[in-house]
């Protein structure tokens, strides 16, 4: 009997008021060590909202974006469906066993979000790829195991965590919000509005810290630790990683 191997990751997915999503696929895990053909097939997905308010996707292999766009009263998903044999024929057949599902379960199938409702609450738990999360109002908490993190014109507090990966972020923190990244080897890239107020803390255990465009006060430098308070101190930010540099910057 001959295996195939299927992209797939795992995805649980609310929407609330207006809102789009765009998705694709992307991962394979070559079970038989001799696939050398595949077969793609397109999907496409669209989901009334309501009353949500969550969207929370867990990923195991492929790249994830997310892209918040207003004025919309529905979600779309779109991707392909991706499946690798050792032959052209075998791996078309096993195309229907890849079922996408979307609803409160976290049934696998493969897809890369790339666009949802800019207003909601964003929770992505992923194994291995890059995460790329943008225009969210709302709080935002990610969790890899290995890639990086990219999140731009996020307006809300974030949560951040990747084992291997670069974490760069571009944040607007609310009044008492949180800002926490994350990395065990790789740099961490911060961009946060001049005017932030917060507690600041940036550690490193092998790297260097660099700080500009941002008041610091009361600060301590060490070579693997800098702390103080920007403006009043409402907020807190801390950045930490293992192995690598943190840069954190005003604008």
């Amino acid at each position: 009997m001959i295996r195939t191997s299927i992209s797939a990751i795992r995805l649980c997915a609310f929407a609330a008021c207006c809102g789009l999503i765009f998705a694709s696929v992307g991962c394979n895990e070559d079970l038989t060590g001799v696939n050398g053909f595949q077969a793609e097939e397109p999907f496409s997905i669209s989901v009334e909202v309501s009353t949500q308010t969550l969207v929370t996707l867990h990923g195991i292999n492929g790249n994830i974006e997310f892209d918040g766009v207003a004025g919309f009263d529905s979600v779309r998903i779109e991707g392909i469906r991706r499946v690798t044999s050792t032959s052209l024929e075998d791996a078309e057949a096993h195309l229907p066993d890849l079922e996408v599902v979307v609803d409160t379960r976290t049934d696998e199938i493969g897809i890369e979000t790339d666009q949802m409702p800019s207003d909601l609450l964003a929770t992505v738990d992923n194994a291995n790829g890059e995460i790329h999360i943008e225009s969210i109002e709302n709080t935002v908490r990610v969790q890899n195991a290995n890639g990086n993190l990219i999140l731009y014109e996020i307006v809300g507090s974030v949560f951040a965590q990747t084992a291997n990966g670069n974490v760069d972020c571009l944040a607007t923190l609310p009044a008492a919000g949180t800002l926490s990244l994350t990395t065990g080897n790789g740099n961490i890239g911060l961009l946060v509005p001049v005017g932030t107020s917060a507690q600041f803390s940036a550690a490193v255990g092998n790297g260097s810290i660099s700080i500009a465009h941002l008041d610091l006060q009361d600060a301590t430098f060490t070579r693997n630790l800098v702390t103080g308070r920007l403006g009043s101190g409402d907020g807190q930010i801390s950045l930490t990683t293992g192995n690598g540099n943190i840069a954190a910057v005003g604008f």
